[in-house]
């Protein structure tokens, strides 16, 4: 696996603050002697912060390439129990019904596919009043971050569909350019 969620929930007497599909979270994180704060867009919807104690947000991290991504191999490799601090919501990137159609087009690629992911939980629930198609590339089908959830996703909700592009194919099949 390349990706994994990691689910958050709040601490006893805490709450999560409403947020909408396609915002994102601050994670304050203590790696070491350094301390540094990481963006990562909410996978989870909206509708599932406000379970009453079930309630919780998600995220999904990809690990990193050997020398990178020093932030998101130390979240990959974190344990269940972990306690962070977390600021959120953030951003606009989310849809606003008096401005945008209800049939959106998107564009993904990679990890950025995990907006696409809330939209479309809210869209399955009926709690977004929209259609979503998700043009999404990745290197290769073994690399489709959230493969799972989006294929369920699909098949559950007509509403949603999603084309796979992948960039890397003939290399996969054995051929050569």
């Amino acid at each position: 696996l390349t990706a994994r969620r990691i689910f958050f929930k709040p601490l006893p007497g805490f709450v999560l603050p409403p947020f909408e599909a396609g915002q994102y979270a601050v994670i304050d994180l203590e790696i070491g002697n350094t301390k540094t704060s990481r963006p990562y867009s909410i996978c989870s919807a909206p509708y599932q912060a406000r379970q009453g104690e079930e309630s919780f947000f998600a995220i999904t991290v990809r690990k990193g390439k050997p020398g990178e991504g020093f932030a998101s191999d130390f979240l990959y490799e974190t344990k269940p129990g972990a306690r962070f601090t977390v600021h959120l919501p953030f951003g606009h990137f989310n849809v606003e019904p008096l401005r945008d159609s209800n049939n959106l087009v998107a564009l993904a690629g990679g990890s950025g596919i995990t907006p696409f992911l809330s939209m479309g939980l809210e869209i399955a629930h009926g709690t977004l009043d929209a259609t979503l198609t998700i043009l999404y590339g990745s290197a290769s089908y073994n690399d489709i971050v959230l493969e799972k959830q989006l294929s369920e996703l699909t098949g559950r909700c007509k509403k949603i569909k999603v084309v796979n592009v992948i960039s890397g194919l003939a290399m996969k099949k054995g051929f050569v350019a």
